[in-house]
This record gives structure tokens, C-alpha cells and sequence, in this order.
């Protein structure tokens, strides 16, 4: 499904580009287009990082793990390479920082589910050391996530005023 929504994504963006009308995406010239953006990229490698996660998952071979965190990381980190990001003045700050960022979020949506499963389903011994160790993870990430947060703010804003302009 993801790859689906990739490959529609990279059709609708270059149909975007040509201010075509619903028939763009079916014209080649679009493709090529489409396939020169970093939107592209960015789908191109989180369909890889997606591949990657899935295939681990699939063959379970012995040394699965590392393949799919790294698939995971690479699928969210591909966010960095488009938008705001790819069109900062700061590229690789601005890059890294939205990585980390969207890794931080990803951190904890990815985290709400299992812990809150956790906490209805354990007995309240085991939910309370859970939710404590967790709670001693989720520091750091906070810290990150906030820090992501300002100087993402301030890259993409520059100045107090031009957040209110």
C-alpha cells in the first residue's frame, strides 16, 4: 500500500508541476518531470526504507533486527529530503535536525499504543515498571525533540518578527 501511495505521490506531484489536469499523470513528460523533485527522492528512499523493514520482517533470518530498525530509520529520516528542508539555506543542519525530529515523534506515536495496552492489560506491578522505564527513555527523547523543534523554528523563521508577519 505504501508503495502504491509513493508511486501516485510522484504521478500527482509531477501532474502538479505541469498544472496539468486529472490526464497528466498518464503523460511520460510528467514522470520525468516528477522524477527530477526531491518530493521523488524522498519517496524513492522511504519505499526502499520500507522495503527493507518488510523483508526483515518477512525472512526472519537470524540477523533480522538490525535491518529492520535500519529500513525504519531510513524510511522516516527520507522526510528530511524534501520540503522545507531541502530548500533551507542551512541543508544539512536543517536536514539532520528534521531526521531527528520526525525520529523523536516517530519515538513516541510509534510508543502511545504499546504502553497504553501495557497499562490496561498488566497487573499494576508490572504496567508501573514499565511505564518507569519507559519514562526513562522518553526523557532524552523529549530533550531532542524539543531541541529539533527550536532550531527548526529558528532556520526556517530566522527572527521573532517573522513569526508574526
Amino acid at each position: 500500500m505504501a508503495v502504491a501511495t509513493a508511486i501516485r505521490g510522484i504521478g500527482l506531484e509531477g501532474g502538479l508541476l505541469v498544472h496539468g489536469s486529472w490526464e497528466a499523470p498518464f503523460v511520460l513528460q510528467t514522470w520525468q518531470l516528477a522524477m527530477s523533485t526531491t518530493l521523488a527522492t524522498s519517496l524513492l528512499v522511504t519505499t526502499g526504507g520500507l522495503g527493507l523493514t518488510l523483508f526483515s520482517l518477512r525472512f526472519r533470518f537470524v540477523a533480522s533486527t538490525p535491518f529492520v530498525l535500519i529500513g525504519a530509520i531510513v524510511a522516516v529520516c527520507s522526510l528530511a529530503l524534501t520540503g522545507h528542508a531541502a530548500a533551507s539555506e542551512s541543508g544539512w543542519l536543517t536536514a539532520a535536525t528534521l531526521a531527528l525530529h520526525t525520529l523523536m515523534v516517530t519515538f513516541w506515536l510509534g510508543s502511545l499504543w504499546p504502553l497504553w495496552t501495557v497499562v490496561r492489560r498488566e497487573p499494576a506491578a508490572i504496567a508501573v515498571l514499565i511505564v518507569q522505564r519507559f519514562s526513562r527513555r522518553a526523557i532524552p527523547a523529549v530533550a531532542i525533540l524539543l531541541t529539533a523543534g527550536v532550531v527548526l523554528a529558528i532556520a526556517q523563521v530566522q527572527s521573532i518578527g517573522g513569526i508574526l508577519n
